[in-house]
């Protein structure tokens, strides 16, 4: 099948994936997108999407629900982790994260504290050892109330 030049329809195709690139870009937002959800901001830690590294699925989720926090000039984009491996070792930067859960789910007692500790908050313990992100949030903005920041 041809396509005829004087055809609408054949107008149409290129309107359409136009269409369709502008609205992947929109729903993208750009390389600044992308940066504010790679980085470490206690402020928007608890905002975005827990459990998913993917950028591109943060930023659909922000744009559905408005959960997008944007960078202020008090507070500015600091990339990183919230606590420090303390080893230059690549195996064990990459792996640090399985370790601790598979540690976790080896000292849970039941079958409910290993759901908990799979499904439960970032940073979720049962014994209270570790900060959530509502609390490193809340201790955020009570440092910053200290220091008089408007967040």
């Amino acid at each position: 099948m041809r396509l005829d030049p004087k055809d609408p329809i054949t107008l149409l195709i290129p309107l359409i994936g136009i269409a369709l690139i502008l609205l992947a870009v929109w729903l993208a937002g750009g390389t600044r997108r992308t940066r504010l959800d790679r980085a470490l901001v206690l402020r928007r830690l608890a905002e975005d999407l827990p459990g998913f590294a993917a950028a591109e699925i943060v930023i659909v989720w922000d744009r559905l629900f408005g959960t997008f926090v944007d960078e202020t000039a008090s507070d500015p984009c600091r990339y990183g982790i919230v606590r420090n491996i303390g080893s230059f070792n690549p195996l064990r930067i990459a792996l640090h994260e399985w370790v601790a859960i598979l540690r976790d789910l080896r000292a849970a007692r039941s079958g409910r504290e290993r759901v908990v500790y799979l499904l439960g908050a970032p940073g979720r313990s049962l014994d209270g050892s570790r900060l959530t992100t509502d609390q490193l949030r809340a201790a955020w903005l009570a440092q910053a109330k200290r220091l008089a920041w408007r967040p």
